[in-house]
């Protein structure tokens, strides 16, 4: 479909226990955009792989490959370009080597493995290298430093390192701060008594017992973030 094409040569068992098959060809992955909507791609990526044994991922091997792909998050306001990526297939692991163009300024590199069997074991390193970060009303910094997501996905991933900032800049807009949404849901660590209690006097300890459901998996983060260099408030006052 959309363009996909394969060719495949080999064998398979009546019972289809075991296969040993050659696999080549292309997929658009513009055939994604529904699964990951209101964020698109745009790019083909290549495939060259190999099954032998058990219809089952431990029995895959190969390479998938991407060039020049595009990645765009709207509601970010960033996309990234020049997207180059590597997929090698191993027993039951892909080792994964992806590189692009930050639209805003700057590159992120991700190399490492993620298990495509259970327990889906992770262990990535993202570099972020002078990306631009930017809210045009809001704010405007370029970051740098490295990321390592670690663990099982979904159920017990961690993400630990460090980002630098360099200048930054905090515009406070001139009609004030009403017009910018509602404030997202803030997770409280180690909360003084004072804070909690003030909290509570407002309802709002009684309105995050009402908003809390079991949800999705929890993402353990260490994160150091770090402006070392001047921080400028421009805006109001």
């Amino acid at each position: 479909p959309g363009g996909s094409t394969l060719a495949a040569a080999g064998q398979v068992r009546a019972d289809a226990s075991r296969a040993e098959l050659d696999m080549k060809g292309s997929l658009p992955l513009a055939l994604l955009n529904r699964r990951i909507s209101p964020n698109a791609v745009q790019g083909t990526a290549q495939f060259d792989l190999r099954l032998d044994g058990p219809p089952e991922v431990s029995s895959l091997s190969g390479q998938v490959q991407t060039r020049g792909t595009r990645l765009a998050f709207p509601e970010l306001r960033n996309a990234l370009t020049g997207l180059d990526m590597v997929i090698r297939l191993s027993g039951g692991t892909a080792a994964i080597d992806l590189s692009g163009d930050v639209s805003t300024g700057g590159r992120v590199i991700t190399q490492g493995q993620v298990g495509i069997q259970a327990p889906f074991t992770t262990d990535l390193t993202v570099q972020l290298v002078d990306v631009t970060v930017r809210d045009p009303d809001l704010y405007e910094t370029t970051a740098r430093g490295q990321l390592a997501v670690t663990g099982n996905v979904p159920a017990n991933l961690r993400v630990a390192g460090r980002i630098n900032l360099d200048r930054t800049e905090i515009r406070v807009p001139s009609s004030g701060l009403g017009g910018l949404g509602g404030i997202p849901q803030i997770v409280h660590f180690n909360e003084p008594a004072d804070v909690r209690r003030t909290r509570g006097h407002a309802g709002l300890l009684k309105r995050e017992k009402q908003e809390k459901s079991g949800g999705g998996p929890a993402i353990g983060l260490d994160v150091l973030i770090a402006a070392d260099s001047r921080v400028f408030v421009r805006g109001r006052g």
